[in-house]
């Protein structure tokens, strides 16, 4: 009777005879492998470059954010004066997140909620107001190709 390290060493000896005798098909497996594990590579790569592009889309359609106040009541209660949450000496948060490598911008901004009823219908706003200049150029998903964005102030 043999044991399982005498089992092991035969076993493994069949197999390398096996794949010696049968040359051809053995090429072909070791072929499909490495097609299979190229293939996987690229996958992988496809798949984190399309993370990473949309990691930053998030972040530049302004939904990837982090949001500050001076206490959870900002978060956590409705009040007509929003003044009272806001952080002292702003600028100097906005400077210290912006050496952040990891941070694109640091925008203020002013969020707000309101309702609105006309005529039995009920609409709710989430408005954010951000600073027109640094919105306009960090947030907006658009690429104009040929011919020009429409005028800040209608004509007329």
């Amino acid at each position: 009777m043999l044991h399982g390290v005498e089992r092991f060493f035969l076993g493994l000896n069949l197999a390398a005879r096996n794949l010696a005798r049968h040359k051809r098909r053995t090429l072909q497996t070791l072929a499909v492998v490495a097609v299979g594990l190229i293939a996987v590579t690229l996958l992988d790569g496809f798949i984190t470059f399309q993370l990473k592009g949309l990691e930053h889309l998030i972040i530049r359609s302004g939904t990837g954010t982090l949001e500050a106040a001076v206490s959870q009541k900002a978060f956590d209660e409705v009040s007509l004066d929003p003044f009272s949450y806001l952080i002292p000496q702003s600028s100097a948060v906005i400077k210290a997140l912006r050496r952040n490598l990891a941070v694109d911008d640091a925008l203020p901004a002013f969020p707000f909620s309101g309702v609105a009823a006309t005529g039995g219908q009920t609409l709710t706003l989430q408005v954010l107001a951000l600073p027109t200049q640094q919105a306009r150029s960090l947030l907006s998903a658009r690429t104009i190709v040929s011919g020009s964005d429409l005028p800040d102030k209608p004509s007329g």
